[in-house]
């Protein structure tokens, strides 16, 4: 996951990486949570999202934590999928009600996993669950790339880290382009280490390219590893206020 701040919104640009085994998740769609439209895709093993984005500019981005020292974990079977947690968060229309939805989960019916919550004005909320302890940061992450891999964890998250310099100051810092590119790159080579991840037994499956401007919102999405896969009809949301109707861009 990387982003970028605008004056009057932000982007997210958002590789999901998963096991071959896996169903296809369904494309994202308009959908409704208490009195808010959001935008979403839905895995289609257990029907819960990674990546949302409401008509508010409330975005929740979902990744896998991993478990504290003295975490039972594994012994357990019957925990929740942690992509249920932005759903029930894409209703909220400020980032201190999604902090007040976290607190109120039952989390050790989770597990661990680290949520982002971002919302226009450069606010944000940063969660992670443990599987012991809840870190709740009311404000976005600073460092990028955020990284989620069970694959030589640390290697990957280094390698994944370099590759984003090396990218953004080849392209600049603050061009979409940028960040575009990044999420495409195979460095060293098309492997485990790359932001486009490729392994036998798992490789990236989708990007999501969420844009919230001052009237409306933007979701494209790539339902395919975006080195080679071809982007949906971007699906636009207007924010309240702007007069600006909900279609296909």
């Amino acid at each position: 996951m990387t982003w970028l701040f605008h004056s009057a919104g932000y982007e997210i640009f958002f590789n999901r990486d998963e096991r071959r085994e896996r169903k296809p998740a369904l494309p994202p769609a308009v959908r409704r949570q208490d009195a808010a439209r959001f935008v979403a895709p839905l895995d289609g093993d257990f029907g819960g999202t990674w990546i949302s984005v409401n008509e508010y500019g409330i975005s929740c981005c979902l990744l896998n934590g991993f478990p504290a020292a003295g975490a039972a974990v594994a012994e357990r079977q019957d925990y929740i999928s942690r992509g249920m947690v932005p759903l029930a968060l894409a209703g909220c229309v400020t980032t201190s009600a999604a902090a007040g939805v976290v607190r109120k989960l039952e989390l050790d019916s989770y597990r661990p996993f680290v949520l982002v919550v971002l919302a226009p004005g450069r606010r944000g909320l940063t969660a992670r669950w443990s599987g012991l302890a809840l870190e709740l940061r009311m404000e976005p992450p600073v460092d990028q790339p955020l990284v989620s891999s069970s694959f030589y964890t640390s290697e990957v998250r280094r390698n994944r880290t370099a590759v984003f310099e090396r990218v953004m100051r080849e392209f600049g810092r603050d061009r979409s382009e940028s960040h575009l590119e990044y999420h495409r790159r195979h460095e060293p080579e098309a492997g485990p280490h790359s932001p486009c991840m490729h392994r036998p037994d798992a490789e990236t499956v989708s990007f999501s390219h969420i844009q919230v401007a001052a009237e409306e919102i933007r979701f494209l999405y790539v339902p395919d590893s975006p080195c080679r896969g071809e982007p949906l009809v971007p699906i636009t949301m207007a924010r309240p206020g702007s007069g600006r109707r909900l279609l296909p861009s």
